[in-house]
């Protein structure tokens, strides 16, 4: 310990087998690795943004559907929770009226995909 500058200092000692040659390696190996994990995080980021903003502007043209079509916004709402009552209320009895239930769901969201878009 040096007392002067309060700080541990661990000897460097070049062992069997190492030389300067690995330690240049292993800096060189650091380096990618942050580079690495500056590309990855810089490509996250892009990410997280890029899906923020089209969440925002899917959810701004909601708005403003349902507020120019108050009546089909309520219906299709409607819709929506009629067709999960009955997948929801067909996953617990599986009865034959499965075979009707199913299709009716796919035409109800097609329905309301068609309808936002």
């Amino acid at each position: 310990m040096d007392i002067a500058k309060d700080k541990f200092e661990v000897p460097k000692k070049e062992g069997f087998g190492e030389s300067r040659l690995d330690t240049s390696v292993e800096r060189g190996m650091g380096d990618r690795k942050s580079e690495s994990w500056d590309k990855a995080e810089k490509e996250f980021g892009d990410a997280y943004q890029k899906t923020g903003k089209a969440m925002h502007q899917t959810y701004d043209r909601a708005m403003h559907y349902s507020s120019e079509h108050p009546g089909k916004t309520v219906l299709m709402a409607l819709g929506i929770g009629v067709g999960l009552g009955f997948v929801w209320g067909a996953s617990a009895r599986h009865y034959r009226r499965n075979q009707f239930i199913e299709p009716i769901t796919y035409a109800l969201s097609d329905v309301v995909q068609k309808v936002l878009r």
